[in-house]
């Protein structure tokens, strides 16, 4: 076999590699569409807003990547209950300053809100707006660009393979 033949190859090995990248990519995508498809049955409750702020948090030490989330505390009512809940990010790989400004900008201390409640288990609730997984459900595009290169790199490094002698 020649080294133009065993490049092509790599390259061929390589595509299927990216691909495998991108399905461990898309995985947090579709729990985050999942969980909300869930959220989107349970019934609304009246909520009030307690405590809005950005949150930072590093992974990795002092050198290691810094990821922001909106961490919201509201108040609710349940069965005549009333609760205190928080938002959490599904993931953090998304954690981008402008949407979590916006969440965090949106409700404010003091004001009303809407919280989805889950019928089984009250303290598990999604705040209307700031759903956990919504950013991660209009990132789709990544996971697009990655399949594509990975596409290409199979098509492209199989169609030179049997171009090649």
């Amino acid at each position: 076999m020649s080294k133009k033949r065993r490049d092509y190859l790599l390259m061929i090995g390589f595509g299927f590699l990216w691909l495998l990248f991108a399905m461990f990519v898309h995985q947090p995508i579709l729990r985050a569409e999942a969980r909300l498809e869930r959220v989107s049955k349970w019934p609304a409750h009246s909520a009030t807003i307690l405590r809005s702020e950005i949150v930072h948090h590093r992974v990795g030490g002092r050198s290691g990547s810094r990821y922001l989330y909106p961490w919201i505390i509201y108040r609710y009512k349940v069965d005549g209950i009333v609760r205190t809940n928080e938002t959490r990010p599904i993931s953090y790989f998304l954690g981008i300053q402008k949407h979590a400004a916006r969440v965090v900008q949106r409700f404010r201390p003091g004001a009303a809100a809407q919280v989805r409640v889950n019928p089984s288990n009250a303290y598990d609730t999604e705040l209307v707006g700031a759903e956990r997984g919504e950013l991660e459900k209009k990132s789709k595009w990544v996971t697009y660009m990655l399949v594509g290169i990975g596409c290409f790199l199979i098509i492209g490094g199989g169609f030179e393979f049997l171009r090649t002698e």
